[in-house]
């Protein structure tokens, strides 16, 4: 709540606990995340002509977007996310689409995923440019009773795979894909 931008005036010290934690999400854009957090909150202390200090507690003090946080090195960040995002493949290099199905049983809803998993990969083969990673539990695995399963396809030209993902009853499909 503090990093949204309130000009908290007279702020010497800040304390940012578990900085790091979304740099666990399983999403390509944790990095980014978490050191837009870091610098943000960071910059509600010291806004006037008095010092002022952060404490920052983490468990990745190595990792590149807490260490360029810590300095507020916004062109050494942009330099190593970008090369991370290239040498996975993650975009702006290629595009996402990510599948989902809901269904009151787990273990139904983890056999669609993978018959969906299994079919598309036969159809789209190998070598097609396309990657199809998963199938998983969805990061909020059970949501309103329903359990949740996905597999995303990644690649630079994903209109190919559309076709053939699965439609339905439960499964819902999300084209680059914000969360």
């Amino acid at each position: 709540m503090v990093a949204k931008g309130w000009d908290l005036g007279r702020v010497r010290l800040v304390g940012i606990v578990n900085a790091d934690t979304s740099l666990h999400f399983p999403d390509y854009r944790s990095g980014e995340v978490t050191f837009s957090l870091i610098t943000q909150v960071a910059g509600r202390a010291g806004r006037g002509d008095e010092p002022a200090r952060v404490i920052l507690q983490t468990y990745s003090p190595d990792h590149y977007a807490v260490r360029h946080a810590v300095t507020h090195d916004y062109r050494g960040f942009a330099h190593d996310e970008i090369r991370v995002r290239r040498t996975h493949r993650f975009p702006p290099y290629t595009r996402l689409v990510t599948c989902t199905i809901s269904h009151a049983e787990d273990g139904a809803a983890e056999a669609s995923a993978q018959q969906a998993v299994e079919r598309l990969s036969a159809i789209l083969g190998a070598g097609a440019g396309l990657d199809v990673l998963g199938p998983a539990p969805a990061f909020l695995q059970r949501l309103r009773g329903q359990y949740r399963w996905q597999f995303t396809v990644r690649g630079e030209e994903i209109e190919r795979a559309l076709p053939h993902l699965p439609r339905g009853r439960g499964w819902s499909i999300d084209v680059d894909p914000v969360m």
